[in-house]
């Protein structure tokens, strides 16, 4: 494999590339989710499945900066509608809400997973645990210098 000159645009680049056969990927094996919101939905799902269930509305856009709050609003009326998800009123600020995620969503969410996991299986092949280690260990140190330089943390 070629070595590339590693630049900060050329790892978004990349990043996003991956990102896009990823999803494309999982798109394939289910296909509902080229359907407006439906991605985002799963996504959504996964951060309240890692977060216990719940989540106040307003952090949403830390994982999710693509979305406005009026797109996460929307997203999520969409969501309670399919009965994944129930919004409660914020105790201490009443003008958002906190989603907990429902039985139906962690199913969904569940299958998803499963789902994902068996499109892209591939994905570490040509690669030994310790160089997927050191991947993850990686991303994870650059995440972590960007959350300290812009002093957010999701």
């Amino acid at each position: 494999m070629a070595k590339h000159k590693a630049t900060v645009d050329q790892l978004g680049y990349v990043l996003g590339r991956i990102h896009r056969r990823i999803r494309a990927n999982v798109e394939l094996r289910r296909p509902e989710l080229k359907e407006a919101h439906q991605f985002e939905t799963m996504i959504l799902l996964r951060i309240l499945q890692q977060r216990g269930g719940t989540i106040p509305q307003s952090e949403i856009t830390e994982y999710m900066p693509m979305l406005d709050r009026h797109r996460i609003s929307r997203l999520s009326v969409a969501m309670e509608d399919s009965g994944f998800i129930t919004r409660t009123p914020n105790p201490n600020n009443r003008r958002e809400n906190i989603l907990h995620a429902t039985e139906s969503g962690k199913k969904h969410v569940e299958e998803f997973v499963i789902a994902a996991r068996e499109a892209n299986q591939h994905i570490f092949n040509g690669l030994s645990h310790e160089q997927v280690d050191t991947l993850f260990d990686t991303l994870q140190h650059i995440l972590k210098n960007l959350e300290d330089h812009t002093n957010t943390t999701p």
